[in-house]
């Protein structure tokens, strides 16, 4: 699945001069490098396994990169 952050988060990301940036580009991530592994859970006096993925490395589009691709491949055409 991919990571598509909202505008407000995208906002608090990037501090300019005293104010937030209200328009970012569009940032799409989704895991390059990536493992499964059991987490013990301790719930109480029992014990449960978890599985959950550990992500290493993520790569990332901006919309800017999509549409200038978009633009590059429709000149091509």
């Amino acid at each position: 699945s991919l990571f598509v952050p909202s505008e407000a988060e995208f906002a608090e990301l990037i501090p300019v001069v005293g104010a937030f940036r209200r328009r970012g580009p569009c940032s799409r991530c989704a895991p390059s490098k990536s493992q499964t592994v059991t987490v013990p859970l301790l719930c109480g006096a029992h014990v449960r396994q978890k599985r959950v993925m550990v992500v290493e490395e993520c790569k990332c589009e901006t919309g800017r990169e999509e549409r200038s691709m978009e633009a590059a491949a429709s000149s091509h055409l």
